[in-house]
């Protein structure tokens, strides 16, 4: 399994296709490196990254509600984003 362990598309950027065009090329190099999965994380508050993932494919599969509890982001829940590159 890969993991997408960061990724942001600047904010004068978005809604201009260059997250769609980030999932791509990832999931690509994944592919060719004989993966099988990608996992992605992200908070509960980023509602745009989860319609984003949402739209390339990627299944929200769990959660954690204290993988924060002691940053700066307490409070905010972790999900777990999942795409089957073989499906």
């Amino acid at each position: 399994m890969a993991e997408i362990a960061e990724i942001a598309v600047d904010r004068n950027a978005r809604g201009q296709g260059v997250g769609m065009i980030l999932l791509g090329a990832t999931e690509e190099w994944a592919q060719e490196q004989g993966f099988r999965f990608i996992r992605l994380e992200t908070q509960s508050t980023n509602p745009a990254a989860c319609k984003l993932y949402a739209r390339a494919g990627y299944r929200l599969e769990g959660f954690d509600r204290m993988l924060y509890a002691n940053s700066e982001n307490a409070g905010e829940t972790a999900l777990f984003w999942y795409r089957n590159l073989k499906a």
